[in-house]
């Protein structure tokens, strides 16, 4: 489950963010947003800046970013809950029993996962809130960093297991773990607009 190693992540931004970012003047800084896939934090695609490039490509499209632009970072993953690990899963298995148990004390309903492939976590995201509010009440460890696979987009092809999109996310907690920036080297990896 805890995981400690450096992962080379790429994260899909504005222009302006990234110069920012690559030059030292500005770090980039976790948006606390209530749908995030794998609660609060810094979000990179692992080992993958065509994902990134695709993200920031849309984004741009439908106005989140005036420029589209990726940035590599490298990453200590600290104290990492790996999700590839089953072990890791039973944490959020049983953070997600606690906040059902909890709102069903409180008398308030659940948060649901929303939109196209349930892009909009938000349940994902209280349930991961949960679990670091148990950790820090316990006095357990903070957990530096969440990775985990996620299955998106179409199958590669008829009865594939596999899809377009599929990717390993990094979901960084704590920014001092980012050792720094950089831009992505090759154009190989950047996809048409």
């Amino acid at each position: 489950m805890i995981s400690k190693s450096i992962v080379i992540g790429f994260h899909g931004c504005d222009q302006h963010t990234a110069v920012q970012a690559v030059e030292g003047r500005e770090l980039l800084i976790a948006r606390e947003k209530k749908y995030h896939w794998l609660g609060q934090g810094i979000y990179f695609w692992e080992d993958s800046a065509f994902r990134a490039w695709q993200w920031a490509f849309e984004a741009q499209k439908h106005g989140r970013i005036k420029e589209a632009a990726v940035i590599g970072a490298v990453i200590d993953i600290g104290n990492c809950l790996n999700l590839v690990d089953p072990a890791g899963l039973m944490l959020v298995r049983e953070a997600y029993d606690t906040y059902m148990e909890l709102c069903r004390v409180a008398g308030q309903a659940p948060q649901k996962n929303k939109g196209s492939g349930l892009r909009a976590r938000y349940l994902d995201c209280e349930v991961f809130d949960t679990l670091h509010r148990l950790r820090a009440e316990a006095k357990k460890p903070k957990f530096d960093s969440v990775r985990a696979f996620f299955v998106e987009g179409k199958p590669l092809y008829k009865t594939s297991g596999l899809r377009e999109q599929d990717h390993i996310q990094v979901c960084v907690r704590d920014p001092g773990k980012i050792i720094g920036y950089f831009y992505p080297r090759s154009e190989d990896d950047k996809p048409a607009a």
